[in-house]
């Protein structure tokens, strides 16, 4: 898959749009946001730009998937399979299509690994997960559950922070599952646009 981009442009944002019409901007902000508040409560600002970067193109991987991420149902084994290729997708074309940093393309890699080494692309564990895809992992899933679904209502605030510590530790970094309750979310759920079913 080729995406064109031309000369790389300073703004994520825009090189999303540029690369994917369809994609979920407001998602992106949203996680690129979460993700600097999640930095700075660990106290790791050094890199803060690449990890916004790396935030707002976290989906990057998904052009040309937004059939198959909007179905309003379990995914089937096959199109889970599907889903899984984004993050090796968009770091590849970060890489070659945006020119980013070793550091961006390996956060956008990595974002769905998960802590016990069970995540993808690459059954990473623990801290051999770099810490900007553990920190995008976390803002990811928190703003996937506060959104609302064609097929459910986004989740209340208070039980998407009970997902992430009950699965800190399994599922994400326990230190940045710490780091949240320094995080300041909007106080609303959020209403995703039509065809925009699943984050992450």
């Amino acid at each position: 898959m080729t995406v064109t981009l031309g000369l790389p442009h300073p703004d994520p944002i825009a090189q999303l749009l540029a690369a994917d019409p369809q994609a979920d901007l407001e998602h992106a902000r949203r996680v690129a946001d979460l993700s600097v508040q999640l930095a700075r409560a660990l106290g790791d600002t050094l890199w803060l730009d690449e990890l916004h970067r790396a935030a707002c193109l976290h989906d990057l991987g998904k052009v040309r998937m937004h059939d198959v991420d909007a179905l309003p149902r379990t995914l089937t084994p096959h199109e889970r399979h599907v889903i899984e290729q984004h993050p090796d997708i968009g770091a590849c074309l970060a890489q070659r299509e945006l020119r980013e940093t070793p550091r961006v393309v390996g956060y956008i890699r990595h974002h769905h690994e998960r802590f016990d080494g069970r995540g993808y692309p690459g059954a990473l564990a623990g801290e051999c997960i770099p810490l900007g895809a553990r920190i995008i992992s976390v803002a990811d899933t928190f703003d996937a559950l506060i959104s609302d679904r064609p097929y459910r209502s986004g989740w209340q605030h208070v039980e998407a922070r009970g997902y992430l510590t009950a699965h800190a530790g399994t599922r994400f970094d326990p230190r940045v599952v710490r780091a949240f309750a320094h995080v300041e979310v909007p106080g609303v759920n959020v209403t995703r646009p039509p065809g925009r079913s699943r984050a992450g």
